[in-house]
């Protein structure tokens, strides 16, 4: 991408020097500073436009407010509210389920669809079966821990031990017999690709070197292996709460503890070309209170910046509001079993809450006028 972007600047600058070479040969000098104005303005105005009102949206009153007041470790339920996409469809309410629907710190979910309706499961483990199964994964990342640490030390003494082998060139690869062509290992392979000017080198893979090799794939069975038998039992218990499902209307839907809102915030036609805004709020229902609320602005790519690379977004960066604010931080959790009692970490789940990221939901909907 960066050569693109630097060939096609290159490009510009070579025309209008052209350009303005031409036009200062009339020895006008109003025409002259016009000229050079719009030359340099062209490529970047919307970066001066997209500062401008992005210092005056983050630094003047009312700023844009991000705060928690408080987090709740046991919210039970909560009501799920997404105005921008808008709603949340199956594999969304899956997704949900699996990241959040614990049974414990939250038993009923309820999520406004995509197609009008509010989808609500409920879900409820047996507390000392809960502990059981903290204690256990705690148990399953020691372990998980145990193999990558091992695997690390294996790799480098691997490593350590081809550098004291011949190398040999893929002329002499060619030189060699099938049957020994067959007992050799790729560098690249190797060094994991650290380094790709040894992709065409070759090492005789010794019986010390296979012995070590040997190991490594055991410990790579290994840690699938508990990788697997953790997201199985999450899997499990996912399935169990999709089934209790239950369909109202907003109207109709069981009063809940919290409710999560996102909405875009509408700006005005020029800020709304350079800009975009959306805001969260968490509602403690029963006092109607706002405990944790964001707003934040993000602008668009910069003309001379388009998105080459991942394509598909519809906004470039968070300009302000809580870049850190994710709504499951008042609710996410990461539990840990010490001495017996179930204790939320200071870690945070970081993760979605739509298959389709924001980002690309946005551009779709904006850019490519998809629903």
């Amino acid at each position: 991408m960066g050569m693109v972007i630097f060939l096609g600047l290159a490009i510009y600058i070579a025309i209008s020097i052209v350009i303005y070479k031409a036009i200062k040969k009339l020895n006008n000098i109003l025409v002259n500073r016009l000229t050079l104005a719009i030359l340099i303005l062209l490529p970047t105005y919307d970066i001066i436009i997209t500062n401008i009102l992005s210092a005056y949206y983050c630094n003047t009153s009312p700023n844009p407010k991000t705060y928690i007041e408080k987090k709740v470790e046991y919210p039970i339920s909560i009501y799920w509210e997404d105005n921008v996409y808008p709603g949340f469809n199956k594999a969304d309410r899956e997704l949900m389920i699996k990241n959040y629907l614990d049974g414990v710190h939250l038993k009923t979910m309820a999520l406004n669809g995509d197609d009008g309706k509010v989808y609500v499961y409920s879900c409820e483990k047996d507390i000392s079966m809960y502990k059981k199964s903290l204690q256990e994964k705690k148990i399953e990342e020691n372990k998980l821990v145990k193999v990558n640490n091992e695997y690390s030390i294996l790799l480098k003494q691997r490593r350590d031990l081809i550098k004291t082998k011949k190398i040999l060139t893929k002329e002499d690869v060619d030189k060699l017999p099938q049957e020994d062509k067959e007992n050799l290992l790729y560098l690249y392979e190797i060094w994991m690709g650290s380094n790709f000017k040894t992709w065409n080198r070759y090492v005789v893979n010794t019986p010390d070197i296979k012995k070590i090799t040997t190991k490594i794939e055991k410990l790579n069975k290994d840690k699938t292996k508990i990788k697997s038998e953790n997201k199985e039992y999450f899997k499990d218990f996912s399935n169990q709460c999709m089934q209790n499902e239950k369909i109202y209307t907003k109207a109709t839907m069981p009063k809940l503890n919290y409710t999560v809102t996102f909405n875009e915030v509408k700006l005005n036609s020029l800020s709304s070309k350079f800009l975009y805004s959306d805001e969260t709020q968490i509602i403690e229902n029963n006092t109607s209170k706002v405990i944790a609320y964001n707003q934040r602005y993000m602008r668009f790519f910069y003309n001379i910046l388009p998105d080459l690379v991942l394509g598909d977004r519809y906004y470039s960066e968070v300009m302000c509001g809580g870049k850190k604010f994710i709504p499951y931080w008042i609710f996410g959790y990461v539990e840990e079993m010490l001495d017996g009692k179930i204790k939320l970490t200071d870690k945070v789940k970081n993760t979605g809450i739509h298959k389709l990221s924001r980002n690309q939901k946005l551009y779709k909907k904006y850019i490519k006028g998809e629903k």
